[in-house]
């Protein structure tokens, strides 16, 4: 059986109580969509903000590893909302706080890691800004995928 929502193979204990859904956060999806009528309106029931898909925003990232090494590296951001950002990266990472700037969009904070999965041969990170950090999003009609912000602004 596979998912209504993403076409992934539905779990066989998942089966066993819903055979529609993969997962209750697609379940939830498939209801708001049906209300809603359009993807582009889906916003999770959990999340204070809209997250708004970012196009070719980079950043560069650096956090502690397992051994408290720092490590360093330059990724794409995935999406942004006005209090957190979510981005990829090439290994796991732990629940603590992760540094991310970028000269470019002239863009620099902290954030405190909320989620990390694998998500193929990438993890997903999850950041909720930290120290009264906040994102301001775009006004009016949006069309996505948006740019991080203004180049140099």
């Amino acid at each position: 059986m596979t998912c209504c929502w993403c076409s992934h193979d539905i779990p066989i204990l998942r089966a066993l109580t819903d055979s529609q859904y993969c997962c209750d956060e697609h379940r939830d999806y498939a209801k708001i969509s049906a209300f809603h009528g359009t993807e582009s309106q889906l916003k999770d029931l959990r999340r204070r903000h809209r997250r708004y898909i970012v196009d070719a925003g980079v950043i560069e990232v650096s956090w502690l590893d397992v051994n408290g090494r720092m490590k360093v590296t330059s990724t794409r951001v995935l999406n942004i909302s006005e209090d957190g950002i979510a981005f990829q990266l090439p290994e796991a990472i732990m629940p603590l706080l992760v540094r991310f700037r970028s000269e470019r969009y002239n863009v620099e904070g902290v954030g405190a890691v909320k989620q990390c999965r694998r998500n193929g041969n990438k993890y997903l990170v999850g950041l909720e800004f930290t120290d009264g950090l906040r994102w301001r999003p775009p006004e009016g009609e949006v069309r996505e995928p948006i740019p991080l912000c203004e180049p140099g602004a």
